[in-house]
Parts: structure tokens; C-alpha cells; sequence
């Protein structure tokens, strides 16, 4: 866990989600045909409640 005054000293869990998220859907769109009709659901991330804490895990 890291506090945003010192986010170098920690991993940011959200950012690394967001990653994953952009390429799971270059998947669909440039993997995969068109006609095809795939689709990939991720529903929600939760970050934690605290406003100045960066969360370590999603």
C-alpha cells in the first residue's frame, strides 16, 4: 500500500487494471472477425474507499 504522497513506493493495482482492460479489448478488436460477434465483459473494479491511499490489489 502506498500513500499518494509517496506513490513511487508502492504498485498501483487500478492503473495495472486499466492496462489489462485496454488489452483484453484489442482482443476482441483486432483478433478477432467481425462477423463473429465476441464480446468480453469486465463488469467493475473496485479501487478501495480511501481518497489519499493507493490501493495495492483490485
Amino acid at each position: 500500500m502506498a500513500h499518494c504522497a509517496e506513490s513511487h513506493a508502492g504498485v498501483d493495482a487500478t492503473t495495472m487494471s486499466g492496462a489489462v482492460i485496454n488489452e483484453v479489448q484489442k482482443v476482441v478488436s483486432r483478433e478477432m472477425p467481425v462477423d463473429d460477434g465476441a464480446i468480453i465483459t469486465i463488469g467493475t473494479i473496485h479501487g478501495g474507499k480511501a481518497t489519499n491511499i493507493i490501493c495495492p490489489r483490485s
